[in-house]
This record gives C-alpha cells, sequence and structure tokens, in this order.
C-alpha cells in the first residue's frame, strides 16, 4: 500500500533487481533545461516509490503535480555534484514474466474464463441481447467485449499509429554485480542502458527510431561503449524491437494507458508508453465493477497445463517483416 517490497523468492513475480537512472552531470551542469528535467524525475522517482499501485486509481496523478520547492533542491544536489554520472536507484525493476503470465492464466481459469490460443481475432457484431465475436478458428458468443489487440485497435476505432524501431543486443558475461541502469544525457544518442537477467544473460540498448536503417549502426555503438565498462562482454544476438504509439482522438498521448467504453458491453484498451500491468488491472475493474478489486488472490502452482499454453507464444523478430 507504500510502494512495493520486493523479496527473493524464487516463484515471485519481480526479481529483487532494480534499475538505476544514471544522469549525465559531468559538462552538463549549465545545461539547465537538463539539470531541471533530471531534477523533476528525482522528484517523479521518489512520488513513485510511495504510490499505494493497488488501493489508488493507479492512473490519477495528482500525487505526480511538480513541487517547485523540492525540485530546486534536487537542483542544488546535482549542482554540487562532482562525479560523471548521478546514480539514483528507481523503484522500476525486473520481472519474472512466466511466472506473471502463469498465475494471470491460472486466476482467469480457475474463475472459469476459456482460453483459445492460435486463434485470431477478427472482429465482433454487436447483436441486441449478445455479441458475435469473430476469429479465424472458432467464434464466440459473450455478454461483454474487452478489446486487448494492441495497434489492431485501430481498425475499431478512431485512432493513429507511430511505429519506431528499438536496436537491442542480447550479451553475456554480465558480471553478477552488475546493476541494470539507464544512462541519460542531455543528447539522446550517448544514452544507453542494460537490463541484467539471470547467468550472466542481459540485454542492452538505448533510444529508438522512425527509420530501422538508423538501428544497426547505433547499436554497434551501444556494444563499443558497453565494453568499456566490461571488455569480457560477448554478443549472442542482435534484433529491432517494434514499439508502437497509439494517439486516440479527444484524449490525451497515452504516457500511462487509456480505457474506453468504445459502446455498451464493449471496451477498450490501450497500453501506454509507461504503463505498469498491475495498474491497469485494478484500475480497470473499478470502472467496471464500481468497486475495489479483492486484496489477496490464491497464487498458482504453476501447473503443467499453465506451461503448456504459455508454450504455443511464438516469439521472434518483429522487424523482419518476411518472417
Amino acid at each position: 500500500e507504500k510502494g512495493l517490497l520486493i523479496e527473493n523468492k524464487e516463484k515471485g513475480w519481480f526479481e529483487n533487481n532494480n534499475i538505476h537512472f544514471k544522469f549525465r552531470i559531468k559538462n552538463r551542469k549549465w545545461t539547465f533545461p537538463w539539470i531541471f528535467g533530471a531534477a523533476r524525475a528525482i522528484f517523479l522517482i521518489d512520488r513513485i516509490k510511495e504510490h499505494d499501485w493497488l488501493r489508488r486509481r493507479a492512473g490519477v496523478t495528482d500525487p505526480f503535480k511538480l513541487n517547485i520547492r523540492e525540485i530546486y533542491e534536487n537542483i542544488k544536489i546535482l549542482l554540487k555534484f562532482k562525479e560523471k554520472f548521478y546514480d539514483y536507484e528507481t523503484p522500476d525493476f525486473t520481472t519474472n514474466s512466466r511466472n506473471l503470465l502463469e498465475d494471470l492464466i491460472y486466476q482467469a481459469t480457475v474463475n472459469g474464463l476459456i482460453i483459445s490460443t492460435s486463434n485470431e481475432f477478427i472482429n465482433f457484431d454487436n447483436q441486441d441481447e449478445k455479441i458475435i465475436v469473430n476469429c479465424s478458428k472458432e467464434s464466440f458468443e459473450v455478454n461483454n467485449i474487452v478489446l486487448c489487440i494492441a495497434s489492431n485497435i485501430t481498425q475499431h476505432i478512431e485512432a493513429k499509429i507511430k511505429l519506431s524501431y528499438a536496436p537491442m543486443a542480447v550479451i553475456k558475461n554480465v558480471n553478477h554485480n552488475a546493476n541494470s541502469f539507464v544512462e541519460l544525457d542531455y543528447f539522446p544518442e550517448n544514452c544507453i542502458n542494460l537490463i541484467k537477467k539471470g547467468n550472466g544473460i542481459g540485454l542492452i540498448g538505448g533510444i529508438s527510431f522512425s527509420n530501422i536503417k538508423k538501428c544497426e549502426p547505433y547499436i554497434n555503438e551501444v556494444i563499443v561503449k558497453h565494453k568499456e565498462y566490461n571488455p569480457e562482454l560477448e554478443v549472442l544476438h542482435t534484433y529491432n524491437g517494434i514499439k508502437s504509439e497509439i494517439t486516440v482522438k479527444n484524449q490525451p498521448r497515452n504516457y500511462l494507458y487509456h480505457i474506453l467504453q468504445l459502446q455498451d458491453k464493449i471496451w477498450g484498451i490501450i497500453p501506454g508508453k509507461f504503463t505498469l500491468g498491475f495498474s491497469i488491472a485494478p484500475e480497470f475493474y473499478r470502472r467496471v465493477y464500481k468497486k475495489n478489486p479483492r486484496k489477496y488472490l490464491k497464487n498458482s502452482n504453476h501447473t503443467e497445463s499453465n506451461s503448456q499454453l504459455l508454450s504455443n507464444t511464438v516469439w521472434y523478430d518483429v522487424s523482419n517483416q518476411n518472417q
């Protein structure tokens, strides 16, 4: 209820691996927009650390309204700082996505949800007493529908989509004591990041591009910068992820997320740039049922059937349109 406590549990969702923001300070102290932006970011990080993600409405930003006095106190700290990067631990942390998805599937199935995989959604027909959901393999008759179809939602509502490409590299020989981090600078091309996974494996990257041709030269530069920290680094694979930002008419830019009631009994959910998956869920529940969700739920036993559903997910490099 006041932030999140992350514990080392083998079967937990969250890993005790906080991401550090490293703000470039050396030779940037008199670049006022940058120093102000860094001070503001630190202020927001502190607010997020204390936020009640479960009982407060996660999409409400009132607790994050700027406090100019506190921001100027942060500016004074940054101006007195003498090292190259001001390292600040954030409440962002890595997750065990497989455990998280297994638990979500378990909660859904024990509450009666039927899951159909490899069954592409095509459209729906809103009739008087029911909704017909038409899919490629089998169709359904339902009372309510929530469209969680990412950029494909633009086929059903008035919206625009902007695509960008994120060059990434999978690496090995990450030091056990290394922290996941994001290096931030006034000049975006200097920004790099590391997401540390288990067994010395990690993901590195930086910024995104609207032109995919810029990705390969950039990720090569990122690899060189990381080798300055870790000469033992080895690259296992590089790829370009696709980021999509959806702009909905008469809606603010979706840094958080959009929960839209499109028609009676028909909803649409659009994730935002900084969406937290476990904040969409309680907020959607509140919008539909007009009450808070239960605080405690039974944990998954990570059964073989849950894993089987996950294994049907196909992962591939989405930047290669020929696959």
